[in-house]
């Protein structure tokens, strides 16, 4: 596998002041996070922006009267665990949003449709996100859509430091099969424990929340996870 290596820090904005202080701290260290956006419904846990019908201060960003903390330095993945993603989707992109990551579970309708409707209709990257309980196989018809598939590496999602399950490295396996050039990310228990095993797998995008926010050293925490998925990369080239 020769697709380019990605360290990603995840953010749970508890609130915006939360959220700015966590992009001050990444600034000039990283340039792509991906902030895990929840809405006390599709998970039980609630974040920024979600804690009240309306917040001025997203209505304001996703108005366009003032721009994302920090927004020139990161490219922002926003992972969207809400329910109705298709009401919800249109602000984040006009927040700013690199890139949309949908959870499949959470759509309804034509989700496929759905999908090829984002793709068109907006300059970003759109990623399809699938639980570890939920068959490959669903994934199949937005394949030749989404710019990368997310594989959740947790059941429980929405929190950080949760318990990993292994059954998310059989799913990367069977999808790198299926497709050698796909982007395929792992979100949820992604640490220096695990970190190899998913590469071993298949994976090369690593969002990891805290195992990195709360490393002594995030730059240094970065480079030796990157390093470990590199050794990896080495060792299978040289079988």
């Amino acid at each position: 596998m020769n697709k380019k290596i990605t360290i990603v820090p995840a953010i749970i904005p508890t609130d915006f002041n939360y959220l700015k202080k966590e992009l001050q701290y990444l600034k000039n260290k990283v340039n792509r996070v991906q902030i895990d956006v929840t809405d006390g419904n599709y998970t039980p846990n609630v974040t920024w922006p979600y804690h009240s019908k309306f917040d001025s201060i997203f209505e304001s960003i996703s108005g366009q009267k003032e721009g994302m903390p920090y927004w020139e330095s990161f490219n922002f993945d926003l992972d969207l665990m809400v329910v109705n993603p298709e009401e919800k989707y249109q602000k984040w992109v006009t927040a700013g949003a690199s890139s949309l990551i949908f959870h499949l579970e959470s759509l309804s309708g034509d989700k496929v449709a759905f999908i090829q409707k984002v793709k068109e209709e907006n300059m970003i990257d759109i990623g399809i996100a699938i639980q570890t309980k939920t068959p490959n196989d669903e994934l199949e018809p937005f394949l030749d859509i989404v710019d990368f598939v997310q594989f959740m590496g947790i059941e429980k999602i929405g929190y950080q430091g949760q318990e990993f399950d292994e059954k998310v490295l059989e799913k990367i396996k069977a999808l790198r099969v299926l497709k050698p050039d796909m982007d395929i990310m792992v979100d949820g228990s992604v640490n220096f424990e695990t970190v190899e095993e998913l590469a071993e797998a298949g994976a090369n995008i690593f969002v990891s929340g805290s195992a990195l926010l709360k490393a002594e050293d995030i730059t240094d925490a970065i480079q030796e996870m990157n390093d470990m998925v590199e050794s990896v990369n080495v060792g299978r080239c040289q079988e």
